[in-house]
């Protein structure tokens, strides 16, 4: 995980209007690996975050970049026949929940050989700030179904095929529930 670098006296956290709770570059770290449990990210790794600096002078301060790289997410990897069968199956083992609790990201707890899941690296960084991890989920509660459904549905098609998009959407439900799961713990 990033947070000793994102912890430098150097790096600021970039001009925003941040949650209450969210005071550091760490903090909003914790909301980027929110994001990516929420949509399925399973390529954050120690090349898909930055820092920004204004100045390669000593002293000037950087910041955490905006989040980037999200092509791994919604089940992207999956074709439509695969998409439509994990989303009918009543094999437990694989339908869209279980797909959702496969997902590993390339991020690593210390000391662990296996790479956490995009809900487990959020839920372990969650843990180091826990005024920032509820202030992110907090906000994921504002997020409302059917203004998801809305913003799928404005995808053009050529973009996003039927299949893709109920998909995408059960796949971003289940991802919520299981935050809002840690909400609740």
């Amino acid at each position: 995980m990033p947070r000793r670098a994102l912890e430098q006296p150097f790096v600021h956290l970039p001009a925003w209007m941040w949650p209450d709770g969210v005071a550091t570059p760490w903090d909003a770290f914790i909301g980027y690996l929110m994001l990516d449990a929420l949509i399925g990210n399973t390529d954050r790794h120690h090349q898909n975050w930055g820092m920004l600096a204004s100045s390669r002078r000593a002293g000037h301060p950087a910041t955490l970049a905006p989040t980037f790289d999200h092509a791994s997410s919604l089940g992207r990897e999956l074709d439509d026949t695969e998409r439509t069968r994990r989303l009918a199956t009543k094999d437990v083992r694989s339908d869209l929940r279980a797909y959702a609790a496969k997902a590993r990201s390339a991020l690593y707890d210390t000391g662990n050989d296996h790479p956490l899941g995009p809900c487990e690296a959020f839920a372990h960084a969650a843990a180091t700030s826990r005024a920032a991890g509820q202030a992110w989920l907090g906000r994921l509660r504002l997020v409302l179904p059917e203004d998801v459904s809305s913003l799928i549905a404005r995808v053009p098609g050529q973009t996003m095929t039927d299949q893709a998009r109920q998909f995408a959407l059960a796949l971003l439900q289940e991802n919520q529930a299981r935050l809002e799961s840690l909400h609740a713990g």
